[in-house]
């Protein structure tokens, strides 16, 4: 049963599983996108040659996936549902939902907040090379990206964390801020070996072979 959904704009009632059952007359099964994207990058990614590690989507929405030689799904498959977890974004004294920051809207609602202007994440990504906002977008993601690792990095002491979805594709904008934040904050007993953006095209879709 589908409960949530960042596309379908948060809480959902669909028994997805149930009517495609009806309609194929197939058993199905029904992963988040974040849960197959782990299952991708630990059969042909990153994840492949990790112990553990921890897949953050950073996509039209925001998740996670902890997978440590078996994929944490939770007591009712709803591990790693943190797109409503909260961040205080100091520079634009606001509160966002992790959906609206660390994922494709985040860059367009981010840049919307510094500038007065809507532009497509996609096109800041081009843009940051010239535009010293678009460049302070991915500074911020890269800021609070690396404060959310932290985070995660005690809780669940991965050995490799791997960022998948759209913004990934702009990393190199934000990644050593990232990682500069995780390797500073962190104590040794917590500190990931890697913070590497996925290498796969589709790994949600590689997830469900």
């Amino acid at each position: 049963r589908l409960t949530q959904s960042s596309l379908l704009g948060g809480r959902v009632e669909v028994d997805l599983a149930g009517q495609l059952a009806q309609r194929f007359s197939q058993q199905v099964q029904v992963e988040s996108d974040v849960h197959a994207m782990a299952l991708g990058e630990r059969r042909f990614g990153i994840g492949a040659g990790e112990s553990s590690f921890v897949v953050i989507n950073m996509g039209s929405g925001s998740g996670i996936a902890y997978h440590d030689s078996s994929l944490m799904r939770g007591a009712t498959g709803g591990a790693g549902l943190v797109s409503q977890e909260r961040f205080y974004v100091a520079e634009i004294d606001e509160w966002l939902i992790m959906d609206n920051l660390l994922s494709g809207r985040g860059v367009t609602l981010l840049y919307q907040r510094l500038t007065g202007q809507t532009r497509a994440a996609v096109d800041l990504h081009s843009l940051a090379a010239t535009d010293p906002a678009a460049r302070k977008v991915f500074q911020l993601i890269g800021l609070y990206l690396g404060q959310f690792i932290v985070k995660l990095a005690r809780i669940l002491n991965p050995q490799c964390f791997v960022l998948c979805g759209s913004v990934a594709r702009a990393s190199p904008l934000f990644i050593d801020i990232t990682r500069d934040i995780v390797r500073s904050e962190i104590e040794p007993a917590c500190q990931p070996t890697a913070i590497l953006p996925s290498e796969l095209e589709a790994a949600a879709c590689l997830g469900l072979l």
